[in-house]
């Protein structure tokens, strides 16, 4: 039998230094989750009191009348002998919620942050090109980020027909993907992009690209009005990239 998790005690969640700071933090929780409960006075009352104990008490350290160390054993102590450590519990499974909502809100927009590296790089590029296609790159340069470590990679229209090493999983990403357009499936920046990014790593057949981490951008040159202009997928690239999970930006 797997061994069940120890919950924490009251005193494991009243921190043992700075007392009075975390009363305040605990005080607004607390008000917050208070308006989250039926308003009866049955139900409301006892977190009243908490934030009461809370207040009466970090005004107590704050003058100095008690220390730090003696104002949270306070606080423990009250909460136990009027029996409410069921509503406390209540209250801190609340704030576990509300943590881990945040930590996922963290997590996604440090994702949106480094899948963005594709349009700094890209930007980078299109000042280096700025006069435009030539012997380095052609009508199209295509940026991959990877939104887990922000690594970027970029191709360009042409590329993967002439690179040294052509990755195999290339050709099985861009197996059965038919020609919608007026040029070849391979001729693509984002088809060199993404030869580059398997060309950096061990990935060895589909299956092993991660879903939902790489993020392409590309910019096509503009010959009428003479510079590069952000444009989205063509109906060959669409295809695989759908295939692979990945997206566009």
């Amino acid at each position: 039998m797997s061994e069940q998790p120890i919950k924490p005690t009251l005193a494991d969640q009243v921190p043992e230094k700075d007392f009075q700071t975390w009363a305040g933090y605990a005080r607004t929780h607390l008000h917050e989750y208070i308006k989250t409960l039926p308003d009866r006075a049955l139900t409301r009352d006892p977190f009243e009191s908490i934030a009461k104990r809370l207040s009466i008490l970090a005004a107590h350290v704050r003058e100095h009348d008690k220390s730090e160390a003696e104002g949270r054993e306070a606080f423990i102590s009250w909460v136990e002998t009027q029996y409410l450590t069921r509503e406390w519990e209540s209250f801190m499974g609340y704030v576990a919620d509300k943590v881990a909502v945040l930590e996922k809100e963290k997590v996604k927009e440090e994702k949106r942050s480094l899948a963005g590296n594709a349009l700094v790089e890209s930007r980078r590029l299109v000042g280096k090109y700025s006069t435009g296609p030539g012997d380095k790159v052609g009508t199209v340069i295509a940026v991959i980020a990877h939104s887990g470590t922000g690594k970027t990679w970029w191709g360009t229209s042409g590329g993967y027909s002439i690179a040294a090493k052509q990755h195999p999983v290339v050709k099985e990403v861009l197996k059965g993907v038919h020609k919608a357009e007026e040029w070849e499936v391979t001729a693509c920046g984002e088809v060199d992009a993404l030869n580059a990014f398997l060309n950096s790593g061990t990935i060895a057949k589909m299956s092993e690209i991660p879903k939902g981490v790489l993020h392409f951008h590309a910019v096509t040159w503009n010959y009428d009005k003479s510079k590069w202009q952000a444009r989205g997928a063509c109906l060959n690239c669409d295809q695989w990239l759908k295939r692979i999970g990945a997206a566009r930006l």
